[in-house]
């Protein structure tokens, strides 16, 4: 299963804190991510959660991506905000592992 929003925000987060370079490329970034997604808790993150957070964050206008992933703490909030109830939280938690293990 592809994830694209998911990958999105990947890469968007990346960018930003310089993880991608010439030393890794954006492929390989994106084969982490789907390592680190095969092994994540799946009673946190089954196929249906990360699906309708991967709906969410494919749905958000490019700005609001970049909000999200490169802004401050306030503008994040804010777009996680708009997120749909009982998202918000494992977006919010899904966003904060991939910066601190996968980036």
């Amino acid at each position: 299963m592809s994830y694209p929003g998911i990958e999105f925000a990947t890469k968007e987060m990346a960018y930003d804190n310089g993880c991608i370079n010439r030393d890794r490329s954006e492929e390989d970034l994106i084969r982490g991510l789907y390592n680190w997604l095969r092994d994540v808790d799946p009673e946190t993150f089954n196929a249906t959660t990360l699906q309708m957070i991967d709906v969410w964050l494919s749905s958000l206008a490019e700005k609001d991506m970049h909000l999200l992933c490169a802004g401050e703490e306030g503008e994040q909030h804010d777009v996680l905000m708009c997120a749909p109830v009982g998202i918000r939280e494992y977006a919010n938690l899904l966003l904060t592992l991939i910066f601190e293990e996968v980036l």
